[in-house]
């Protein structure tokens, strides 16, 4: 079965760089919720973007998450579950104030 690939327009890509170009060299977190390993339209591109960027780290929240190539294995953090579940977790746990972290 042939399916087209998925287009953004010429604002989604300027404002994608414009983000990535305002964070290069600072520490950020790259969240990915969801997206199963078989999805290489999410996962190469995110993929190729910390493997350009050393400060940045890998946050996976999945019900099975797949596997994280060996290189970003270090700056990578997998929470495996219920999506849902896991969210109500991490929001509860950044409510708390900052010293209790």
């Amino acid at each position: 079965m042939f399916a087209p690939k998925p287009q953004l327009d010429s604002q989604q890509v300027a404002g994608l760089n414009k983000l990535v170009r305002a964070h290069a060299d600072q520490p950020l977190a790259v969240l990915e919720l969801g997206v199963g390993d078989q999805n290489p339209l999410v996962k190469k591109p995110v993929e190729s973007l910390l493997h350009q960027f050393s400060e940045w780290n890998y946050v996976v929240l999945n019900q099975k998450p797949g596997p994280v190539p060996f290189n970003l294995q270090p700056r990578t953090a997998v929470i495996q579950g219920d999506l849902k579940t896991n969210l109500a977790q991490l929001a509860c746990l950044m409510a708390r104030p900052s010293k209790a972290r």
